[in-house]
């Protein structure tokens, strides 16, 4: 079976002084074109998915706050419209906020119609996991038409409560593990979430989450984020593992990880887009070398090419009511 691989796009990447990067421009994550540019790079690469974070926010480009942060964002379900007729084959996943069930699912079931079957929906709640999953249930009722039948429904989810949200509502989880034991241990913590929770439809496709600074020697990934680190003033560090490295040493984890019951990864670029250009152009040849990873898209679907069936639809029963949520724990 052949491995996932996906890409979090997050503003000029996800060190914070990423913007401060040799040669990078911030006013560029503003632009459609800098977009575009990153969606067909990994299209060129043969990725499952990308994901965009966040929603729209004011002032400059970038992301964060505080002195040297640059700050503001395009709105993800926009980014993904826009690069949506500029691609073909690859999955879009906008990260939004899930305050209105209707918005929600109108503009989720746009995207998957003007992209043919290629979009998926990231859900940005603060609810108790039972609450959450009520949340999701209601969108996906009012989901009656799109070519995927209903886009694929992701989650990060970084201890027992949340697995128990993405056990009972969503089709990908992503997960933080720190090495191969730790990834046991998860892997066996979702599956017993999925246990608890009744679930009866595909097993949740679990991916590893993983933080990455790729170059062809391993002395210079590092170095390019021990300088970022001095502009920012403090050690990068994340959720999830960040390593710094050369693509063929990335292979070794990928491969240790995927056998402890990993369906696959989503790699999070340090800096956009040189670490994005290392993945497709480095990391997926030797990936492919191993033979692990596809030489072309097969199903046209994001749906289909994450092995999921099509759901016949829901129970004809009426979208639960909205009703006040009590918070408790948050998505990121």
């Amino acid at each position: 079976m052949n491995l996932h691989l996906a890409a979090a796009l997050d503003g000029a990447g996800g060190h914070p002084a990423a913007w401060r990067a040799q040669g990078a421009r911030p006013d560029l994550p503003l632009t459609a074109g800098y977009w575009a540019g990153l969606v067909k790079e990994a299209e060129q690469g043969l990725l499952d998915f990308v994901t965009f974070e966040g929603g729209l926010e004011p002032g400059g480009p970038g992301r964060s706050d505080g002195p040297g942060r640059v700050h503001g964002r395009l709105d993800a379900s926009l980014i993904a419209a826009r690069v949506a007729p500029l691609t073909s084959r690859i999955g879009l996943i906008p990260v939004t906020d899930a305050i209105s069930a209707e918005h929600v699912a109108l503009e989720i079931a746009t995207l998957d119609r003007i992209s043919r079957g290629r979009a998926g929906w990231h859900p940005k709640v603060s609810l108790l996991p039972g609450e959450a999953a009520a949340v999701v249930d209601h969108v996906r009722r009012l989901w009656d038409g799109p070519p995927n039948g209903h886009p694929p429904v992701t989650a990060p989810a970084y201890d027992v409560e949340p697995y128990e949200f993405a056990a009972r509502a969503c089709d990908v989880v992503y997960v933080t593990p720190r090495d191969w034991l730790d990834t046991t241990v998860i892997v066996d913590q979702v599956r017993a979430a999925e246990k608890a929770a009744g679930r009866t439809g595909p097993r949740l496709k679990v991916f590893a989450d993983l933080v990455v600074f790729l170059d062809r020697h391993p002395g210079v990934a590092a170095g390019r984020k021990a300088r970022l680190d001095d502009l920012d003033g403090a050690e990068f560090t994340s959720e999830a593992l960040v390593y710094t490295g050369t693509p063929t040493g990335l292979v070794g984890l990928i491969l240790d990880w995927r056998s402890a019951g990993l369906d696959g990864f989503r790699l999070r670029p340090g800096v956009l887009p040189h670490d994005l250009s290392a993945i497709t152009r480095g990391l997926v040849p030797e990936l492919r070398a191993r033979g692990v990873f596809r030489h072309r898209y097969a199903a046209a679907s994001l749906r289909g090419r994450l092995g999921l069936p099509c759901p016949d639809g829901h129970d004809g029963d009426p979208p639960r009511p909205s009703r006040p949520y009590r918070r408790r724990w948050t998505m990121p």
